[in-house]
């Protein structure tokens, strides 16, 4: 095999900041432009991404990268709560990937934690190989451009106003009894509609299904658990809603890409699982 070729192209000249960020319930972010390409990956809750004449949902697991100058701004669906790595760059942002969400897997995930995790250290050459990193990952969604899945677009500026509300409310029920049973008989009665139709709604309005909400509210419950309190595991899953803690497992996995122990291990929690 032939490797003697020089890359003609590098991505990524200069990586401006890369920041894990939480935003509690009714936060919206004004319309606003950066002189630099900006990178919104959702890891809890979903976020509307409105960017001049196109709005778009962005799901957990979802990445989305934003051209530089061009206007936008977001906030969580129906007010609620989200999660999100925040990394902003200058160089090259390819068309094929640029302004549409972009559904990764646990490999780019893990470039992520890499990057975030070495754009925010002190080591000899810890920034240069962030922009490395952040390079490879553009490389990578670009080869997977004809496969990768468009989150689903949502246009809530024509919508009714009375869905939109209804949803809002389903919510705000949803993160207050998050940890409850019989949610949606109880969200059903409330809202005056019948199961298949307030599935369908918040579907539509959100882009998840009723019980992946309850899943992201429980899962982000427990993260902020495994960080401020003192509670075994067992105890964390018992209180946000779970009896099986194998099922609580692979929900958070699922969610964010680790086991509850590498996450407790990464904000340096000690192991606890009794």
């Amino acid at each position: 095999m032939n490797l003697n070729y020089k890359v003609e192209t590098v991505p990524v000249t200069e990586l401006v900041f890369v920041t894990h960020k939480a935003k509690r319930r009714d936060f919206e972010l004004s319309q606003h432009a950066h002189c630099y390409h900006e990178i919104i990956y959702v890891d809890y809750g979903s976020v509307l991404l409105e960017m001049e004449s196109l709005d778009t949902v962005i799901n957990p697991g979802y990445i989305i990268f934003i051209a530089n100058g061009k206007s936008h701004k977001f906030h969580g669906i129906a007010g609620a709560p989200f999660d999100f790595l925040n990394i902003c760059y200058n160089g090259l942002l390819p068309e094929s990937i640029a302004d549409r969400p972009l559904k990764i897997g646990a490999a780019e995930r893990n470039l992520l934690k890499r990057i975030k995790d070495e754009g925010n250290s002190d080591l000899p050459y810890s920034k240069d190989i962030a922009v490395t990193l952040l390079s490879e990952l553009i490389f990578i969604l670009c080869r997977q451009g004809e496969i990768a899945t468009p989150a689903p677009q949502y246009t809530a500026r024509n919508s009714e106003l009375y869905h939109a509300a209804v949803v809002q409310r389903c919510m705000e029920f949803i993160e207050e009894h998050f940890a409850e049973s019989g949610l949606l008989d109880r969200a059903c009665k409330k809202a005056g509609l019948s199961k298949s139709y307030l599935r369908a709604l918040v579907k539509k309005e959100t882009g998840s299904s009723f019980g992946c909400h309850i899943q992201q509210f429980r899962v982000g419950a427990a993260r902020k658990m495994l960080l401020e309190s003192t509670l075994s595991l067992k105890e964390i899953v018992n209180h946000v809603g779970y009896q099986s803690l194998p099922f609580f497992f692979k929900i958070f996995r699922r969610s964010i890409g680790m086991s509850p122990m590498e996450y407790a291990k990464s904000l340096g929690i000690p192991d606890d699982t009794n």
